[in-house]
């Protein structure tokens, strides 16, 4: 998908830099920034502090368990066909209004298909599971690219949501370490860094970052934390889930972040909110499901800090 993907197609993204340091702004020149910054991430990365007898451990086992499956087990239950029934009550599982993959079929057409959309999905269930091999189109996925903050010409600043076909993800985990003592935190970056060096992952250490909760706020924090040889960054205020943490464990910061967007979607909307020719409960449900949200945003969080 990523060679199909950097043959055609709005980026929505207005300018990137290359691995050269160039800037590119043309639709082809973008995409190949994005399809090379995806494939990287796509592929297997190597590392010399990665656990080499480990792997060996799980490649063994990862063939082993290929060749059972193989196996004729005789298991009756699981080599059934999937029934009319089965697949049925999946798709009636499915929600409404959620965007459509690269083969633009949203979930309203397996909903509301009737009984011959049902036959045709089991005929297709049924094909798979036989021949244990997914259809080509059923493997893409459309990359929406959501800037998050800092340097808009740098891929790494977006992340790429793919939109899988319905009729059908990337993992993202976050660590969180809390300690009373530098050693302490130093001992749970090396356990995390150990487990990653063991399931060949790779951390990001650039949006990692240490923040030191003292009571003397003007006292330097002159200790250092380091994930395997790269330091990380020490911060006054860190932006964790959308929600703004200051070193000083006050709600000001966060609060000030959700009061400017309130104020930028209220200055946006304005036109529809000063018209007296709207009626007032259509303006009421702007407010409620445009301008509220973000300022309510973590908001059973702060109730909780000023307790």
């Amino acid at each position: 998908m990523v060679e199909k993907t950097a043959q055609g197609g709005d980026t929505g993204v207005a300018t990137l830099r290359g691995v050269n340091g160039g800037l590119v702004s043309s639709g082809k020149g973008k995409r190949e920034v994005l399809r090379g910054h995806y494939k990287r991430l796509g592929v297997p990365s190597e590392n010399e502090s990665f656990d080499q007898v480990f792997k060996k451990e799980v490649d063994a086992w990862a063939q082993k368990e290929e060749e059972t499956s193989k196996a004729d087990v005789g298991n009756v239950e699981l080599e059934k066909e999937f029934t009319e029934d089965e697949v049925e009550a999946c798709v009636n599982k499915l929600k409404c209004h959620k965007a459509a993959g690269a083969d633009g079929i949203v979930n309203e057409f397996m909903k509301f298909g009737g009984k011959g959309m049902i036959q045709l999905m089991v005929l297709l269930c049924n094909w798979v599971w036989k021949n244990e091999y997914m259809p080509s189109r059923r493997r893409e996925g459309v990359v929406v690219n959501l800037f998050q903050k800092g340097d808009k010409t740098d891929p790494g600043k977006y992340r790429g949501i793919t939109l899988l076909n319905t009729v059908g993800k990337k993992v993202f985990y976050d660590f969180v370490g809390m300690s009373d003592t530098h050693e302490g935190l130093q001992l749970q970056i090396d356990a995390a860094k150990k487990f990653t060096d063991k399931w060949r992952l790779s951390a990001n250490v650039k949006k990692s970052a240490v923040m030191v909760c003292n009571e003397n706020k003007e006292e330097p924090v002159e200790h250092r934390w380091k994930w395997g040889i790269e330091e990380i960054a020490v911060v006054d205020q860190y932006t964790y889930l959308g929600v703004e943490i200051a070193k000083d464990c006050s709600w000001n910061a966060h609060m000030s972040k959700v009061a400017e967007k309130g104020k930028a979607r209220a200055g946006k909307l304005h036109p529809i909110l000063a018209n007296r020719h709207l009626d007032t409960r259509i303006k009421l449900t702007v407010l409620k499901s445009v301008i509220v949200p973000p300022l309510d945003y973590a908001g059973e969080y702060g109730k909780e800090i000023r307790r």
